[in-house]
């Protein structure tokens, strides 16, 4: 057993070994394709797999409480703003200064955020129960590492395809960090003096917007990102690389729930 508060804590953290892929600077370069491949399908699954399961789960239960009408602007709304937020950062300040990958280390940080953001509602849950921890074992722990890890992979590739220094990468990685305020603001609604029917609704809104942003922003950021940067070699090796990666961490995560 572990105290939920300290889970939150550490999960916000973990992204920050991603740093230890510094080390592997020169073999990323070489294999530019394979890396961009990976990261397409760590996205793919992350944010379109994932993020719109989320979003589909939770439609049906904001429906129930808030009424259809709500529960579809709740889904618009978040997709179209993530499109436009994604677009706004990735697509429309093209031809800017300095490299376009630049661009979209900004883009996968915000996109780290969004995802830690998430996560963090979930465990917000668990800081207001009746007995505040979670059972955890030596495979769910190894679990976790690896698939925070592979989020802050995100970020730190782009960044290194950037030529952006430690220091650089480090301050981006820290919005991993947004799982604790995700907590916090989950056991804050749970806590609100309101109706229980109020209080899930305004649970299940939050819990379905935060997703349909990140399954919106992460697809321009798939297609107008990643994707552009593993055809530009010319290879159909990053084909490979991106399904593994998607296997891989479909079967991470399925470890980790």
């Amino acid at each position: 057993m572990a105290d939920v508060g300290t889970v939150v804590v550490v999960l916000g953290l973990l992204p920050f070994l991603a740093l230890l892929l510094y080390g592997a600077r020169r073999a990323l370069e070489a294999h530019r394709d394979v890396a961009w491949g990976v990261l397409a399908g760590l996205l793919a699954f992350l944010a379109i797999g994932h993020g719109m399961a989320a979003l589909l789960v939770g439609h049906p239960l904001l429906s129930g409480t808030a009424g259809e009408g709500v529960a579809l602007i709740v889904l618009a709304g978040g997709l179209g703003f993530g499109l436009w937020a994604s677009w706004e950062i990735i697509i429309r300040p093209v031809p800017r200064p300095g490299p376009f990958v630049a661009g979209l280390a900004w883009a996968s940080a915000a996109y780290l955020g969004l995802h830690s953001l998430s996560d963090g509602l979930l465990l917000g849950e668990a800081l207001v129960a009746a007995d505040p921890e979670i059972s955890i074992d030596a495979v769910t722990i190894g679990a976790t590492v690896v698939h925070r890890i592979a989020e802050g992979a995100l970020v730190v590739i782009p960044a290194l395809a950037a030529a952006w220094r430690v220091g650089r990468s480090l301050s981006l990685l820290s919005l991993g960090m947004f799982v604790v305020p995700g907590a916090a603001l989950m056991a804050a609604i749970l806590q609100l003096p309101l109706s229980g029917m109020t209080v899930s609704a305004i649970a299940f809104g939050v819990r379905s917007f935060l997703p349909a942003i990140e399954a919106g922003f992460g697809l321009v950021l798939l297609m107008g990102g990643f994707l552009p940067q593993a055809l530009a070699s010319n290879r159909t090796r990053w084909i490979a690389a991106a399904a593994v990666a998607f296997l891989a961490i479909a079967f991470v995560h399925g470890l980790v729930e």
